[in-house]
């Protein structure tokens, strides 16, 4: 079990007039993510992603590496994301 913590960003129109912070909005175990309108049509799109989790979990316990292997291009944040974590770990 884990907390799915999505935060949207968009440019405030004037920087001065910035609107407050939106409240939180917690949805339940199990919860459509339609139930949080203030998500719009990316609602739709974490359910699709919530969907695909348990295959997705399965496919990572069934691979014969240890390890993910990340994408080339789309991914090269993550990658360069972990490989420093692991040399900061390292360091005594």
């Amino acid at each position: 079990m884990c907390i799915h913590e999505c935060m949207y960003f968009a440019p405030a129109p004037d920087a001065e007039k910035r609107p407050p912070a939106a409240p939180i909005h917690w949805l339940g175990v199990g919860d459509d993510w339609t139930l949080a309108p203030e998500m719009g049509m990316l609602a739709k799109v974490f359910n699709q992603d919530i969907l695909n989790m348990p295959k997705v979990q399965a496919g990572l316990k069934a691979m014969k590496q240890p390890f993910v292997i990340f994408a080339d291009d789309g991914e090269t944040k993550i990658r360069h994301f972990h490989a420093l974590l692991e040399e900061w770990i390292e360091k005594p």
